[in-house]
């Protein structure tokens, strides 16, 4: 359910820039989700291999819409914007969703008794959002790439090096859809 800070429409001006307020006509979101699981382990090879698939839909999802004043005006009795200023509200958007799949494999490594796992993983999310009563999605593409080498030496010496790499990267829609259609991207 949406907090009561998200319902309560006080004007919140400790910033007279960026002005926000809740929104009494809020509704719950509701999320639906599904995920896939595949694991297997080789005893005999101490190896293990998993892949996990997942997605998640939001209903009623609870975003932002922000106005920005093009010129002084009165938004509401009582509420004064001044060009250029912001006034955020939440309010109830459908088209939220994202997707993640994440793999690992490890096996060991006998010559120096360790254990070297890799890890590749992929996430893509899209959040709707209001500017100026113009939907709008911000679309976000992560992946990230682990190598992590454990070892199992003796009691008294143990040592982990690892490696994580992620690369995140927020695309507009407008442009998603441009790439999408563009001739050199379907060749």
């Amino acid at each position: 359910p949406p907090s009561l800070r998200q319902l309560q429409e006080v004007i919140d001006n400790s910033n007279p820039l960026q002005l926000s307020t809740g929104n009494a006509d809020l509704r719950q979101d509701y999320t639906h989700r599904v995920f896939a699981r595949y694991s297997k382990t080789n005893t005999d090879k101490a190896s293990v291999f998993y892949v996990l698939l997942s997605a998640q839909y939001t209903q009623n999802y609870i975003g932002n819409s922000t106005f920005i004043a093009n010129r002084d005006l009165m938004d509401r009795p009582g509420i004064f914007l001044q060009q250029g200023a912001q006034l955020s509200q939440p309010v109830n958007l459908d088209g939220y969703w994202n997707a993640r799949a994440f793999t690992t494999y490890g096996f060991p490594l006998s010559v120096i008794k360790s254990n070297l796992n890799f890890s590749v993983g992929g996430t893509f999310q899209r959040i709707p959002g209001l500017i100026n009563d113009n939907l709008n999605y911000a679309n976000n593409i992560g992946s990230s790439l682990n190598a992590t080498l454990s070892s199992n030496i003796s009691e008294r010496v143990d040592f982990t090096l690892s490696s994580q790499t992620s690369y995140n990267l927020h695309i507009p829609l407008q442009i998603l859809k441009a790439l999408l259609s563009s001739k050199q991207f379907c060749q």
